[in-house]
């Protein structure tokens, strides 16, 4: 509502000077600069100054000319700056949201790697689980075989070809003679 109001005195002033009524155009923009200046809107403000100071040129009122012209370049150079700043805290913040995303997307892709890396190192220890496995089997076949072969050669040489020649010598009886 109340800049509703400011532009009706800065749209008034601007009639006024139209119709060279430049001291009724005077009083409606200094209302309208002040509730500008209520506002802290430096934009209306730096508006506003820029008609007052010519409106005080019109009237050919210099010294008044020169201190609004002067209110008017300090306006000015403060909007500017602020602007500045503006424009630099918006592309701080949007630097700001590039580099949180692009550190969101390095985290992730570092956790696949990782998950990666953690699933082959689990591959390569079943791997290897299942070698020392295969291997312990080979040894303890080896180790069965030496123990068939070394009992094998103990039995073998317990019994000897001398010990066949000391048998004692069954008699043999035929069938025939037995059953007479």
């Amino acid at each position: 509502n109340s800049y509703l109001k400011i532009d009706a005195l800065r749209g008034l002033a601007q009639v006024y000077s139209l119709k060279k009524e430049h001291e009724k155009a005077v009083i409606a923009a200094e209302e309208a600069l002040g509730y500008a200046k209520r506002f802290n809107n430096l934009f209306l403000q730096v508006k506003i100054s820029e008609e007052l100071a010519g409106i005080y040129l019109a009237l050919n009122n210099l010294e008044e000319y020169k201190i609004t012209n002067a209110k008017f370049f300090e306006l000015q150079d403060e909007s500017e700056v602020r602007e500045q700043e503006d424009i630099n805290m918006a592309y701080n913040l949007i630097s700001d949201e590039h580099d949180n995303k692009y550190n969101a997307e390095k985290a992730s892709y570092f956790n696949i790697g990782y998950a990666i890396l953690g699933f082959l190192l689990l591959v390569i220890a079943a791997c290897v689980f299942f070698w020392q496995k295969a291997v312990q089997r080979q040894k303890n076949i080896g180790q069965v075989v030496n123990y068939i072969e070394i009992t094998r050669s103990n039995l073998l040489s317990s019994f000897s070809v001398s010990d066949k020649k000391h048998e004692p010598k069954k008699n043999l009886i035929l069938k025939e003679t037995e059953l007479q």
